[in-house]
């Protein structure tokens, strides 16, 4: 096969590819937007079946479904799928779910893989399957004339009857577009045969014909088409012009030939002899340990070797050609070009040391020489020699920087030869140890031992450092002044280049101060700040570590919880300072008791523990128990005042209360606070029954945080009569609690838990409040003199807005001060703050009675009673108990009735309970008097049907 032929097949190929390409795109673009613009008509027509399948079904089927007919609406559904060409119906009755016991009953028709309608079986996985593949659902539910819902009905449709639809059309246009493709490949096809393919051909066949040349031996013949023929034309003339340069550039290739084969052959001969010298000179440079560079007669750098690229960090290819004088940096050559322009004008060798700016660093070099080369007595450039000492200056630098910071290092530095004989010590070791150099060289370090550290610590160091490796280590050491001092040392082997140990080396930090302030921080840990005694986590290890050993053992543990009795008053009447010191001397008598080796700590507050160790039985802690209570007996001097406290204890015993610190601990404060119950000042053995008494106790904390929030509080009121008329001239606010998990709770269990928080503070306020304003509604109403009174706690008395509320409150109800009456306890009175003077001053001159609540139950009310501004004086219950059998309460009541009269103070007797009690107080010129003769506290509401029952008998 020819050129040509290979050419036309080609074309012919490529044409052909080409219309077969065109035909499948518009093939391939028809065949998509038909089947597109058909397959959307047919989807909308039977999404429109779907629907109207639906709206027939949902119409017809709501009086089946409510009939139960499953077998009608079975066919109804049948026939609908057969009729719309339906995929499936699915019909979900609630109805009939109920019947068969299922949420919904599921039925209806479906076709399978063949097109078959059959009935849709609800249990088979299959036809779920089926579903799942379908083109598009439509559910709409099914609801009764009612509005009741009764199900739903979803239609189905897939692409089988699209797909069969489509199928048809896509062949019709398939075979229309095929007979027009190939219509046009057989135009296309003859067209470019007679117009391209022969004269193109033509062309070809002349230019295959071509001589060696690749020049045309004949002309192109002319084509009758336009582009051809101009083709053609140029062609001819590219081919004459071709063959004349052909024929120059012949002749003058010839010439060139003969003269570059002569001056080939005698550079060849040079450069062989020149190869040999340059050998030579390059063997011997190369092999240099020094770096070694020439420079020309105009001072440009003719060479360097390897070693000189390596000092220099340059290479030859950056620096060849370059001139010493003009192209190297200034910074580079300031400390050489000297050197180097003396040798020049000497014209003899020179040696020099100087500093060479390198790339990225500086390096002190030393050349050898500058040597001058003379060509005919001519100045022919220099031999220069280098020679690169950077490192070993750099390492005297080092050693001696090494020298001076060992020695002015602040760390003690001893180093010893391989038998652990000292060779030197710092300045710092001297300083330290006391110990000069002179003193110590030659001598073992043990000179410093003080026998603190374990041996076995300086076994293990030497077992450690003569195998090569490093030890680090706490020392405790003596100084030659015989002070002992601590030391953090590391010590390490020095070897040799044969790995032989031929020194050992210790660098050591005195650590003294640190240890001091570590055991201070201990210290401060595990003791009580104030107390010095071990504090509640040492307290609860140490008992921790005798559950251990008593379990060994077979004995016994008692933990005493000790509890200082009304502490709390010595702080809020004497102040903090009083009751620390308080607290001091009681951890000293409590010390003084124990035995040795048992334990004394400060749990916290005014609660002490001790734990008793190595006891037979639990009998055993009664001794000690009632010793400890014997020691409180005995006044507290403290500010030259005499102060009495009592403790109440409480005793549990390992095993038998407990098996861990907590548990015992917990049972001890149980049987503590049943030592309060007992009136204080005793001891008490736990018991099961004690733990009931705290839960309720942390109850009644746990229920009392958002009381008053939730509205369990309420105020009760307890009437007070004038003896004289036998009337009600006021009455008494009484707080009370009903809680939903507690029931109602008295106020000697929730007041004494309120007052040690913040919470007293707000029932207070609320108590007030609700008081003034029953009294504002009682005098409009009743009685324009009524008279309240309310107790006040001392926790109030702190607080610094309490009087301003006070003020307030007044206001706010629309009363006189001199109707409220606050009834204050000698409590509030034992400090003598000034804070308190000053609100019982303002309380004074709002008007407000103050009165002595308690009386007769404290030891100093006398001198209260002249200092404060009181109004009234009220009579302890337990004087009013008695006075009708006991003449001793009687003579005490009566004296107490007098002297507040001598003071021009009104008198209240409380708890009055019989006419004969009422009688002897009448007759004792007792002013006013409550108690259960005249009524308990009641409600308001209540407490306003007396007020009307009162004044309908006047």
């Amino acid at each position: 096969m020819t050129k040509v032929d290979k050419t036309k097949r080609s074309l012919y190929l490529l044409l052909g590819v080409l219309i077969v390409a065109t035909v499948v795109l518009v093939l391939g673009l028809q065949g998509t937007y038909s089947y597109l613009t058909k397959k959307q008509q047919i989807v909308d027509r039977m999404k429109q079946d779907a629907t109207m399948s639906a709206a027939i079904l949902q119409k017809n089927i709501v009086t089946l479904i409510e009939a139960y007919a499953i077998n009608e609406y079975s066919k109804l559904v049948t026939t609908e799928v057969k009729l719309r060409e339906h995929f499936a119906i699915i019909i979900k009755d609630n109805n009939m779910g109920t019947i068969v016991g299922e949420e919904v009953f599921t039925s209806g028709a479906i076709r399978d893989p063949s097109g078959t309608v059959i009935e849709f079986d609800a249990n088979n996985p299959v036809h779920h399957r089926w579903l799942q593949n379908n083109l598009y659902q439509n559910e709409v539910p099914v609801i009764s004339t009612s509005g009741t819902p009764l199900g739903s009905i979803t239609i189905y449709m897939d692409d089988i009857t699209i797909k069969q639809k489509l199928k048809d059309i896509l062949l019709q246009s398939i075979s229309g577009t095929l007979f027009i493709s190939l219509l046009l490949i057989v135009l296309l096809i003859v067209a470019i045969q007679r117009i391209i393919v022969r004269p193109l051909a033509k062309i070809a066949f002349i230019i295959e014909q071509s001589g060696r040349d690749g020049i045309p031996t004949t002309n192109i013949p002319d084509s009758p088409y336009g582009e051809i023929s101009i083709l053609t034309d140029t062609m001819n003339d590219m081919r004459l012009r071709l063959g004349k340069s052909r024929k120059e550039l012949q002749s003058a290739n010839n010439q060139l030939e003969e003269r570059v084969n002569t001056r080939t052959q005698e550079l060849l001969e040079a450069n062989q002899l020149l190869q040999k010298s340059e050998e030579k000179f390059r063997f011997v440079s190369e092999n240099l340990q020094e770096g070694l560079w020439t420079t020309d007669s105009e001072d440009r750098m003719t060479f360097c070797n390897k070693r000189m690229e390596e000092i220099s960090g340059v290479t030859r290819e950056d620096v060849i050609g370059l001139s010493i004088m003009e192209d190297f940096p200034e910074e580079t050559t300031q400390h050489f070009l000297p050197f180097y322009l003396k040798a020049k004008q000497q014209l003899k060798p020179i040696s020099y040391e100087t500093n060479v700016v390198t790339p990225g660093k500086e390096k002190t070099v030393q050349a050898g020489w500058l040597i001058p080369k003379i060509n005919n007595g001519k100045y022919d450039g220099i031999v220069c020699t280098i020679d690169d000492i950077s490192e070993r200056i750099k390492s005297e630098q080092e050693i001696r920087l090494l020298s001076k910071a060992v020695e002015q290092s602040p760390v003690s530095i001893i180093i010893t030869d391989a038998d652990a004989k000292i060779e030197y010590v710092n300045s710092a070791f001297e300083k330290v140890t006391g110990y000069g150099l002179e003193e110590v060289v030659g001598k073992n370090p043990r000179l410093l031992k003080s026998g603190n550290t374990p041996s076995g610590i300086y076994k293990e160091l030497w077992q450690t450092i003569t195998q090569g490796k490093t030890k680090d280590c706490e020392l405790q050491n003596r100084k030659k002044n015989g002070e002992i001092f601590w030391e953090n040392a590391h010590f390490s082997s020095v070897k040799n280049s044969k790995g032989i140990i031929t020194h050992y080396l210790a660098l050591k930090e005195d650590i003294t101060d640190r240890k001091i302030q570590e055991e201070k921080i201990l210290h401060q840990a595990h003791f009580d700040a104030l107390t010095d005694l071990p504090n509640r986590f040492l307290s609860l290890d140490r008992l921790s570590q005798l559950l251990i050993e008593t379990e060994r053992n077979k004995k016994h543990v008692a933990v005493l919880f000790i509890d200082l009795d009304d502490f709390k008053k010595v702080n809020d009447s004497l102040g903090h300072d009083v009751g620390d010191n308080l607290l001091i001397k009681t951890a000293g008598r409590l010390s003084s008791v124990i035995r040795s080796g048992d334990t004394v700590g400060r749990l916290g507050g005014d609660e002490f523990i001790v734990l008793l160790s190595g006891l037979d039985k639990a009998s055993d802690a009664q001794p000690i128990a009632e010793n400890l209570l014997e020691k409180f007996r005995e006044p507290f001097i403290i500010d030259n005042r005499e102060l009495i406290i009592t403790a109440s204890i409480g005793i549990s015993i390992f095993p038998e209360d407990g098996t861990d610190a907590s548990e015992l601990l917990r049972n001890a404060d149980s049987a503590m606070y049943h030592s309060k119950d007992l009136g204080r000042n005793a001891y008490s053995y736990f018991t099961d029954a004690m733990n009931q008494n705290i839960s309720r106790r942390l109850s009644l904390e746990e229920q009392l945080i958002g009381a008053l929030d939730r509205n369990e509080f309420s105020v009760f009121y307890q009437p007070k009569i004038d003896m004289a008329t036998s009337q009600i001239m006021g009455a008494e606010a009484l707080l009370r609690w009903s809680n939903p998990a507690l029931g109602d709770i008295p106020p000697d269990e929730f007041i004494p838990i309120a007052e040690q928080s913040e919470v007293i503070i707000s029932l207070g306020e609320y108590v007030l409040k609700e008081a003034l304003e029953k009294t504002a509604q009682w005098q409009k109403q009743y009685l324009p003199e009524f008279q309240i009174a309310v107790n006040v706690s001392p926790r109030q008395f702190r607080d610094l807005g309490f009087v301003s509320f006070i003020a307030a409150a007044i206001s706010d109800a629309g009363i006189r001060g001199d109707h409220l009456e606050l009834e204050i306890t000698e409590g509030v009175l034992m400090g003598s703050y000034c804070y308190i003077d000053d609100a019982l001053d303002e309380i004074n001159n709002l008007h407000v009675s103050i009165a002595m609540d308690d009386f007769g139950t404290g030891y100093s009310s006398l001198s209260y009673l002249r200092s404060y501004p009181f109004n009234v004086l009220k009579i302890d219950r337990s004087f009013v108990n008695d006075i009708s059998v006991d003449i001793a309460d009687r003579e005490l009541t009566n004296a107490a009735i007098a002297m507040a009269h001598g003071l021009n103070l009104k008198v209240v007797a409380e708890g009055i309970e019989t006419e004969e009690q009422l009688a002897i107080l009448q007759n004792l010129n007792c002013d006013y008097g409550q108690g259960y003769l005249f009524s308990k506290p009641i409600s308001a509401e209540k407490f306003t049907e007396l007020m009307k029952v009162r004044e309908s008998n006047p």
